[in-house]
Parts: structure tokens; C-alpha cells; sequence
């Protein structure tokens, strides 16, 4: 849900024809685009608070990112050092946080 335009994006899909999906996944992200093939500074976002964040899984239950198989995933600046990271806030909350070259 984007809070400064109201917006939100559900993403209903199914595998092509003669391909048969294994598994599912949601994510939660925020991202360092790529801009004329090359990655962008990541902005000083400083923290961004994901909250019921859970997905559906193919049998229609909730799930969420603490009951979830979790694997949270650092980003990295152009030197290979952290620039953003996940902290898991009970149930179904994401805190991400910016550190190092992006501040």
C-alpha cells in the first residue's frame, strides 16, 4: 500500500501452458533500481515500515513473514558494504532500514 497515493497492486498469476509451478513466494522490498545499466545510489530513506504484510498461499491461507520460511536479504552499496536491511516486527511487520553509504 503506498499511503501518499492510496495505491495498492494485488498480482494473481498462473504457471504458462505445459509448466507446472513448484512453489511460491512473496516479497517485501525495497529497491536499488538500475539506471542506464548501472545500480543507483540507494536514496537516504532513513526507514521504511511494511505492516500486514502476509501473502496467500495456493491453499488460500495467510501466511505471514514470521511464520513464513523467511530469508531476509541485506543490500549492498557499490563496495560491497550494507546500505539497507529487514527487521522482522512481530507477525506480519517489516522495519527497513537504511545504514552506511546510503545515510
Amino acid at each position: 500500500m503506498n499511503y501518499n497515493t492510496d495505491q495498492f497492486v494485488t498480482v494473481n498469476f498462473s504457471a504458462p501452458p505445459k509448466t507446472h509451478l513448484v512453489g511460491n513466494s512473496a516479497e517485501w522490498i525495497v529497491e536499488r533500481p538500475g539506471i542506464g545499466g548501472s545500480l543507483a545510489t540507494l536514496t537516504n530513506y532513513i526507514s521504511d515500515y511494511f505492516s500486514d504484510a502476509y501473502a496467500y498461499n495456493f491453499g488460500h491461507s495467510r501466511v505471514d513473514p514470521a511464520t513464513a520460511r523467511s530469508f531476509p536479504v541485506v543490500m549492498l552499496d557499490n563496495n560491497g558494504k550494507p546500505a539497507s536491511y529487514p527487521t522482522p516486527l512481530g507477525a506480519n511487520a517489516i522495519w527497513m532500514q537504511d545504514e552506511g553509504s546510503a545515510r
